[in-house]
């Protein structure tokens, strides 16, 4: 069971037997474990995606660079509203910037890292809304 998930991440039968072999050995070494089987797949589904992240070489939001994009005055966005933007969480703050500022489309953004689609235009809609409260409260 555990190595079919893993094979299901990686797509292939010596990293998913790695991955199950690393994740059993975390989850023997770790100190006060309640459900072993239940911690022993968290542990192996987050490091398949860690080996996947590193052969895909998928960028991280928190790998993003936008920091010279926040700075920038040269869009049609107010100071008051680069502000905000700027107050936004990290991942929120890059998504939005890349999406709506540099005009990647949320398929390019999923591809740039490795997130689904769906979950890009989850965050990006969420970042939306937390905007427009703010400005409403104005």
């Amino acid at each position: 069971d555990f190595f079919d998930r893993a094979y299901f991440i990686l797509r292939s039968s010596d990293d998913a037997a790695d991955m199950v072999q690393e994740a059993m050995a975390v989850t023997m070494s770790a100190p006060f474990v309640n459900d072993p089987i239940t911690y022993c797949n968290s542990v192996l589904r987050r490091l398949s995606f860690t080996t996947l992240r590193r052969k895909r070489q998928i960028m991280r939001i928190e790998d993003l660079d936008v920091s010279s994009l926040a700075d920038r005055t040269d869009h049609h966005f107010s100071d008051h509203l680069w502000h905000l933007v700027n107050s936004l969480p990290e991942d929120m703050r890059a998504l939005l910037i890349m999406h709506d500022v540099d005009d990647y489309s949320t398929t390019q953004l999923a591809q740039l890292t490795g997130m689904s689609t769906s979950y890009i235009r989850k965050k990006l809609q969420k970042a939306h809304k937390i905007l427009k409260n703010q400005l409403l409260e104005e």
